[in-house]
């Protein structure tokens, strides 16, 4: 017996398919499976103090896919992270200092033919700290299901 939550969904789902769709009935529509999360990678860390300038900032790139540290300090009230995932995922979890982290957004990445083949996720930290460790896991939403997770130090001043 399907659970009220699930036929929710089927609902919401169907109903945002039938208003957006332009196929009659006979028509067969073409999509390919959403890509399994296949990679995690740190694109930036913003602080409010620290970082490049020593004024507060962004730091980016962050060259390594799994980075051992930040290059520069971060300190401060607030920081942020925009993590990257290749493929759909799920579940995401970000931690600073072993807190949870708010995720402030979340942009898709699409390819060169618009195709939506990931997102970049921006997750915020708002209380005092002084450099420590940024953990996230996701899992991908289809086959293989793997949980993917990467761990990273920020400098401390």
């Amino acid at each position: 017996m399907l659970s009220f939550r699930q036929i929710a969904s089927s609902a919401i789902i169907g109903l945002s398919v039938l208003g957006s769709s332009s196929i009659e009935l006979g028509q067969k529509a073409f999509a390919a499976p959403a890509p399994p999360l296949t990679a995690l990678r740190v694109t930036g860390v913003y602080s409010d103090m620290g970082s490049v300038s020593g004024n507060g900032g962004w730091e980016y790139p962050i060259p390594m896919t799994s980075s051992i540290s930040t290059q520069y300090s971060h300190y401060g009230n607030v920081i942020g992270v925009y993590v990257c995932e290749t493929g759909y995922g799920q579940n995401s979890i970000a931690k600073f200092n072993g807190n949870p982290m708010k995720l402030d957004r979340s942009d898709p990445q699409p390819d060169s033919s618009g195709t939506i083949t990931g997102y970049c996720r921006l997750w915020e930290y708002d209380n005092s700290f002084n450099g420590g460790t940024f953990t996230y896991q996701a899992s991908s939403i289809n086959a293989p299901f793997r949980t993917l997770s990467l761990s990273f130090y920020v400098r401390a001043q």
